[in-house]
């Protein structure tokens, strides 16, 4: 490789990034997660705080498992289809442990702000 051609490889490679990217990049400091990941970057933290735990989040698992079960027995009914996808959104809300329906009412059932 030339000179020429290496100092050109160097210039698209320093290119300026897209500012929707740098913005992303600036909530990287303000709502991080403790820890490094491995490319040394740190996960973002949604603005939405914990909103399920305790016996709430006990029981969107159990009510979430049982939706799923019944889906899938009558997965060839329109009550089957719309049980399992009920389901899987209570099942989803309990393992992440966020609700917008929760937060829009006001209610937490967390113990404790993590």
């Amino acid at each position: 490789m030339t000179n020429d051609e290496q100092r050109a490889t160097n210039d698209e490679c320093r290119r300026p990034r897209c500012p929707a990217i740098d913005h992303r990049s600036a909530l990287i400091t303000d709502h991080a997660f403790p820890g490094a990941t491995p490319t040394g970057r740190a996960f973002v933290r949604s603005d939405m705080d914990r909103n399920v735990g305790g016996v709430d989040r006990f029981l969107r698992i159990t009510l979430g498992l049982t939706l799923l079960l019944i889906g899938y027995r009558n997965r060839e009914k329109t009550a089957g289809t719309l049980a399992f996808i009920a389901g899987s959104d209570l099942l989803a809300t309990a393992v992440i442990q966020r609700c917008p329906i929760n937060a829009l009412l006001g209610i937490d059932t967390c113990e404790s702000s993590e």
